[in-house]
């Protein structure tokens, strides 16, 4: 299995990714690999996501799933979630997406003005269909693939405002989990600090 992946919706190519086994578990080939891409942390840019997806329709893929974070902070919101509705794809609740849905949840979060002003600002220009759209976002899904399966969150499978680093040992990873345990294998967007800006990707 591949990933496209694609952050904040860079607009150049990136190389397709195979996704690692994190309890170094045996995985049986298959015959047709699934191509599967995600897109995460758009924030509002329509024009890197027009540029992702056209990067995407030419190489082709099976399943696109949204990993949240869709339409704050960048100059086009309305734009971007009119894209995004297009593809009528799975789509994961980021913290921002439920930070336009519930205002009082950004200043739990941060307390930087310019951010939450951002935030204000691009939720009026959401229309109520927007709206609407957005609450179809689910904090939590799973992709099948074949034998195996993939588990699709923002954050962590707890909470959209929560950390797994590239750095957390995998013997750590089961305190995330809701269950108690996790799936077969785990596709995360990557995390975003608002302190720092800094991404990290887990694959």
């Amino acid at each position: 299995m591949h990933i496209w992946g694609s952050s904040r919706g860079l607009a150049r190519a990136t190389a397709w990714y195979t996704l690692p086994n994190p309890f170094n578990q045996t995985v049986p080939a298959a015959k047709d690999a699934m191509r599967v891409a995600l897109l995460s942390d758009i924030h509002g840019n329509d024009v890197a996501l027009r540029a992702v997806l056209a990067d995407i329709r030419r190489h082709g893929v099976d399943q696109i799933v949204c990993l949240g974070d869709v339409a704050t902070l960048g100059p086009a919101p309305q734009r971007t979630i009119d894209l995004l509705a297009e593809l009528n794809c799975p789509c994961i609740m980021g913290n921002h997406d439920a930070f336009l849905l519930e205002p009082g949840l950004v200043e739990a979060y941060t307390q930087a003005a310019p951010v939450i002003d951002a935030i204000n600002w691009c939720r009026e220009e959401l229309s109520s269909e927007s709206f609407d759209y957005l609450r179809t976002f689910k904090p939590i899904t799973e992709l099948p693939l074949g034998s195996g399966s993939m588990l699709l969150y923002h954050g962590s499978p707890r909470s959209n405002v929560e950390d797994i680093l590239a750095t957390t040992p995998p013997e750590h990873w089961t305190r995330f989990s809701r269950s108690g345990r996790l799936q077969s294998w785990l596709a995360a967007t990557p995390i975003c600090r608002c302190c720092d800006s800094i991404e990290v990707a887990l694959y």
